[in-house]
């Protein structure tokens, strides 16, 4: 198998069968990630990381050679219900993939840049939002420093949100 994760060790699935005869002990937001990677062949997930790689080492610095710091909301999306199974599956009317087609964080977990979420700002009912900065590979310190500088800017440390 795959996708191995602290809590699929704890259930140990070993393979597609046994996920089926231990899904109730997963949530359904954890099973719905979990099931496709239970689909993959090591070769097809070996082409991929390879593909990825070859992306991130040719072609994405590229898209960074002008540009030393991005900055993004952390939603596309307000903060929503914690009720949701997975998150919201719309967004302005257009389908969405409610797994991640309304978080700009996930894909610089892919890309290995160095990226930081921090509170921003407030909802009219006092839920927290959040912005993102995402630095070149390599480029950790600066995103630290923007980020230590917002802070000082605008503390939030002592701020929650409503329940």
């Amino acid at each position: 198998m795959i996708f191995r994760t602290a809590a699929l060790a704890d259930v140990r699935i070993k393979d597609e069968a046994d996920f089926k005869n231990k899904r109730s002990l997963l949530t359904d937001t954890f099973a719905a990630v979990v099931e496709p990677g239970l689909k993959l062949s090591l070769r097809d997930y070996l082409g991929v990381q390879a593909e990825v790689t070859t992306f991130l080492e040719q072609s994405a610095p590229n898209y960074w050679k002008d540009c030393d710091l991005l900055v993004t909301p952390i939603l596309a999306v307000p903060p929503f219900s914690t009720k949701l199974p997975l998150g919201p599956d719309r967004i302005a009317g257009e389908k969405i993939d409610p797994q991640v087609g309304w978080a700009f964080t996930w894909p610089f977990n892919l890309t290995g840049q160095p990226a930081l979420s921090l509170p921003c700002g407030w909802t009219k009912d006092g839920l927290g939002l959040g912005l993102q900065l995402v630095g070149r590979r390599g480029g950790d310190g600066l995103i630290l420093r923007v980020a230590a500088a917002l802070e000082a800017l605008a503390p939030w440390s002592d701020r929650r949100p409503k329940e």
